[in-house]
């Protein structure tokens, strides 16, 4: 029921006497998420909700936080509070993760800009955060650093770039196994094997011309507006 100024009532008035706009939200099926490589900053979001959990697509690309170089774009990380991102949970929080980089991998701190990524006043609390991790899980700790050492040179083996002899062939055994553990739950699910999945030529030039991936080729050559794809205009 409306009700209107001199009083006047309505059991079912039309619509656009009850509200002058009407917003329909709507959530993708996939949460993706594109972060950059080594830092997991944020490159592009499906949708700003986290209902759905998120599916993280890993891109070689330079943070425009994080480099050792002084180039910079827009992106969807720049709105992000790390410290309260869901993502890095796995490695007992952002400040956690910046001491794992420190403290296992300097070279990749060093790829991300040294001070930049962590700088010397927050080193001795993102150590900290690391040892409270460990505390709390010996295991959750060398999980965590393996699953990042993994997801790093996998891209970066996939992608072409050369790797030691052994790192490479630990990889490509890692990458088997992970394969065929999924093709065995796909099948005890009576679904189809997706792990022998590839695309042709054609069909990658294809998925170029979607709106996620044609936006995540505008973010990362820098001709983004800033502007996210669900925003309503007026």
């Amino acid at each position: 029921m409306a009700v209107t100024a001199n009083g006047t009532t309505y059991d079912n008035p039309p619509i656009d006497f009850v509200c002058r706009r009407l917003i329909v939200k709507w959530e993708p099926l996939f949460n993706i998420v594109h972060r950059y490589y080594h830092c997991r900053c944020v490159i592009r979001l499906s949708t700003p909700s986290h209902i759905e959990k998120e599916l993280t697509l890993l891109t070689v690309a330079a943070c425009p936080r994080h480099n050792i170089g002084s180039f910079c774009h827009l992106d969807y990380g720049d709105t992000i509070d790390y410290h309260q991102d869901q993502y890095f949970d796995r490695f007992g929080g952002y400040r956690s993760f910046q001491g794992m980089i420190y403290r296992f991998v300097p070279t990749i701190y060093e790829i991300l800009g040294g001070e930049k990524f962590l700088s010397a006043e927050q080193v001795d609390e993102a150590l900290k955060a690391l040892d409270e991790f460990r505390k709390t899980t010996e295991e959750g700790v060398r999980k965590a650093f393996l699953e990042y050492a993994f997801e790093v040179n996998d891209v970066l083996e996939i992608n072409g770039f050369p790797l030691p002899e052994q790192v490479e062939q630990t990889v490509k055994d890692e990458r088997l196994r992970r394969r065929s553990v999924e093709a065995v739950k796909n099948e005890e699910l009576g679904l189809s094997n997706f792990t022998d999945f590839s695309l042709s030529g054609e069909q990658r030039l294809d998925l170029r011309d979607i709106p996620m991936v044609r936006e995540l080729h505008e973010i990362l050559d820098g001709k983004w507006s800033g502007k996210a794809h669900w925003t309503i205009e007026d």
